[in-house]
């Protein structure tokens, strides 16, 4: 599945706070950029990828050992490159995800009755959705 495909509350992390009247304000933080920039730079891989081996294998009758070991280490090199871009974006992923746990975490200890009230009212509503007639 695409990412860009997932539903928007599928790409929202809902994260809580007190307002200064007691009620709740719910922030949400969207994973949708962070979810299309990994996806453009898988692409963008793909696509120097594609482009260095076919020009690889156009060229590799030609080419002599100094120019196939050239090409190798340019492939390898930028193969390293998109591995190091890859786990940044993860790096940043995660500790968003760890962000919206933890004020998420917060928000349940300020207010466990409001949070409880919240997920009763969840289950209700998916058990009620879920079931058969």
């Amino acid at each position: 599945m695409h990412p860009d495909n997932l539903t928007s509350s599928s790409n929202m992390i809902p994260t809580a706070a007190n307002g200064a009247n007691g009620a709740v304000a719910v922030h949400r933080t969207d994973t949708a950029p962070l979810r299309r920039d990994l996806s453009q730079a898988v692409s963008q891989v793909n696509e120097h990828l594609t482009q260095d081996i076919n020009l690889l294998v156009a060229a590799a009758g030609s080419l002599g050992r100094a120019e196939l070991t050239d090409a190798a280490q340019r492939v390898s090199a930028f193969m390293a490159k998109t591995s190091a871009t890859a786990c940044d974006l993860t790096a940043q992923g995660k500790e968003k995800a760890q962000i919206a746990a933890q004020r998420t975490g917060a928000y349940v200890k300020e207010n466990p009755l409001q949070s409880l009230a919240f997920a009763l009212t969840l289950g209700y509503v998916f058990a009620r959705l879920t079931m058969r007639r």
